[in-house]
């Protein structure tokens, strides 16, 4: 099978819900990853769940649906028995988004944020991609690729623009040869963050109220968000049937996670990467 690479980049914000009950101010948490911190994730489920959505929308065959995504088929052999299910997996397999970068707000400088990364996560993010086979992103070998970590809690792309980040003062990214992959992963303007950096930082939350038939609130609770700007990445395994029509829908803009109605979730999917060499399109 091909493993190809595809990027989420948030238009709106997104709430992917965690399901676990919360005894914080937050009451809706986002899902985050179970090793490594404070990082946000969509699970394969909610990421297969989303793309089927999709392409049911895009009224794509149904047999294309069914063997990329899988299906349920009738096992019974009269009326009766036709009420049970059997299911069919599909033949493509996902994998989870991790999130790659998010904004932090820039203090002092001429622009009002940044995409950031830790060096662990965009690490352990690179060791995926190998695995799966994947050695280029835009013509960049990430064969040995390593980002060290930062001799500074914050290291930006351009200490002209940015200054200070979350209050930390900036020092210049000078290691030219992992600037070019932050450039392809995240764009020109990006931040190189140290761990205990990356774990203080908490997620934006908005306040969300329920009123009555009278227009009155009965209840008003809190809400976490990845807000938009922010970069996930993640895997599909495919094989050649249907991989041309796969590529071609999947250059959209699809809805990830809760709330579609008020406008989350709404992101820009783009393959940056296959196994085997680049990806042009």
């Amino acid at each position: 099978m091909k493993a190809l690479l595809y990027r989420i980049k948030c238009i709106t914000n997104m709430h992917v819900g965690s399901g676990d009950v919360a005894y914080t101010i937050i009451d809706n948490e986002i899902e985050k990853d179970a090793v490594l911190n404070n990082v946000a994730v969509i699970h394969p489920s909610g990421v297969k769940g989303a793309v089927k959505a999709f392409f049911s929308s895009e009224n794509i065959e149904a047999s294309i649906v069914d063997y990329i995504f899988g299906n349920e088929i009738d096992t019974g052999e009269n009326e009766k028995e036709k009420k049970q299910k059997k299911t069919v997996p599909g033949k493509y397999k996902f994998m989870g988004a991790t999130l790659m970068a998010r904004p932090f707000r820039v203090s002092e400088g001429s622009v009002s944020y940044v995409l950031g990364v830790s060096e662990e996560l965009i690490n352990y993010q690179l060791e995926l991609f190998r695995a799966l086979g994947i050695s280029h992103i835009n013509g960049t070998d990430i064969s040995n690729m390593h980002i060290e970590t930062p001799e500074y809690p914050v290291m930006v792309s351009n200490t002209d623009n940015i200054k200070s980040l979350e209050g930390i003062k900036a020092k210049p990214y000078e290691n030219q040869k992992t600037r070019v992959l932050l450039e392809d992963l995240i764009g020109p303007s990006f931040a190189v963050v140290d761990n205990s950096f990356w774990k203080e930082q908490e997620y934006p939350m908005i306040a969300r109220n329920c009123l009555n038939d009278q227009g009155i609130s009965e209840n008003l609770w809190y809400e976490e968000i990845v807000p938009h700007e922010s970069i996930f990445y993640f895997p599909v395994l495919a094989d050649d049937n249907y991989i041309k029509k796969f590529r071609e829908t999947m250059e959209n803009i699809i809805q990830f996670g809760a709330i579609a109605s008020l406008g989350y979730g709404f992101a820009k999917v783009t393959c940056v990467a296959e196994s085997g060499g680049d990806y042009y399109g």
